[in-house]
């Protein structure tokens, strides 16, 4: 049985706020993210790269779609798309001489071309050399990299996910607070959809 109301004015202000402040939610941004398996990587090992991946943008309100083809992408209701080439020991080691690449270099971006190329059995090599789950280090780098195509040039910083080391990404895998915020904008002005009040 319900108690008797004895203050008007409590209810009152209660239905007002409850009235004047609906609350609409935003679907998060979507990026879609189309994955070339050059390297032959084995189902579980690209589920957890992908699971680690999902995880890092699931925190700054951005959510991945993984395809394996472009017929699967075109169902996808995208606001960006990324190609994922995860690159044969073969295919990598003519990219990286044809572009000079470093040997510490672990995966390359075009920004132009929305294409991040990962060389494979290099993170395999950076993972073991630091006892790290190859997976897992695949995807801080898949996270990492993905983060070059959503931010402006130069977007390495000293904390967090964007940092330029590898080694320091597995205790610190986070986007910053503003890189989250940049993100999820630039997301949005490529809809024109307006952003949460």
């Amino acid at each position: 049985m319900a108690r008797p109301v004895r203050h008007g004015l409590g209810v009152a202000l209660s239905l007002s706020f409850t009235v004047s402040t609906p609350v609409i939610a935003q679907p998060p941004p979507v990026v879609a993210v189309q994955v070339e398996n050059y390297a032959e990587l084995g189902v579980a090992a690209r589920t957890e790269a992908q699971r680690v991946a999902d995880a890092i943008y699931s925190d700054i309100g951005v959510h991945l779609v993984w395809v394996e083809n472009d017929v699967e992408r075109a169902a996808v209701q995208e606001d960006e798309s990324i190609r994922v080439h995860l690159l044969s020991e073969s295919m990598a080691l003519k990219k990286i001489q044809a572009e000079g690449i470093s040997a510490g270099v672990l995966a390359t971006t075009s920004r132009l071309g929305r294409t991040v190329y990962v060389f494979v059995d290099r993170v395999h090599i950076t993972a073991d050399t630091y006892s790290r789950d190859r997976a897992s280090v695949l995807g801080l780098v898949l996270a990492h990299e993905m983060g070059h195509v959503l931010l402006p040039d130069d977007s390495h910083s000293a904390t967090g996910i964007m940092q330029d080391a590898i080694i320091r990404l597995t205790t610190d895998s986070r986007f910053t607070e503003a890189q989250g915020k940049l993100i999820r904008e630039r997301l949005r002005l490529r809809t024109n959809r307006a952003p949460p009040d």
